[in-house]
């Protein structure tokens, strides 16, 4: 797997670096791991912050987690992205960057604004929260057969 490039880490060692390397016409491994070194150091710091906000945004209501909007509004942008991210798989889904983004603009949206996240999951803006929950089969029905005259 390490050295098989059809995944993107590998063909970047194999392939990638090499071809740049060519390009400029000197070696770029050193700065790309120093670079990455950086990087490392700076996301740890921030998942430490996004831990400390999310003390303050998120809460527990049975299986649903709620996200206080105006907490969410208050963080900046890479703080509300990692705590929203976190909600999210905590809740088992593995979030891309749009459902991250639907679930942070629904922090600023009317109440009774929804969307809808792979794996049965439905955020949904209420008066004071974001909540995240997931559709059962049995709420489900119940609401198929009360829509029927």
């Amino acid at each position: 797997m390490n050295e098989d490039p059809r995944y993107l880490r590998a063909a970047l060692r194999r392939r990638g670096i090499p071809a740049l390397e060519k390009a400029v016409g000197r070696g770029v491994k050193g700065s790309l791991i120093r670079t990455a070194a950086l990087l490392r150091t700076d996301a740890d710091f921030l998942e430490a912050l996004a831990e400390e906000a999310e003390r303050g945004v998120v809460q527990n209501d049975g299986e649903d987690v709620l996200l206080r909007a105006d907490g969410l509004v208050g963080l900046p942008d890479s703080l509300a992205g990692r705590v929203v991210r976190r909600a999210l798989l905590a809740q088992g889904t593995v979030p891309e960057s749009a459902h991250v983004e639907a679930v942070i603009g629904l922090a600023t949206a009317r109440p009774g604004s929804s969307v809808s996240l792979r794996g049965a999951l439905k955020a949904k803006r209420e008066k004071e929260y974001v909540r995240l929950s997931r559709s059962s089969p049995r709420s489900e029905g119940r609401r198929r057969t009360a829509a029927r005259p």
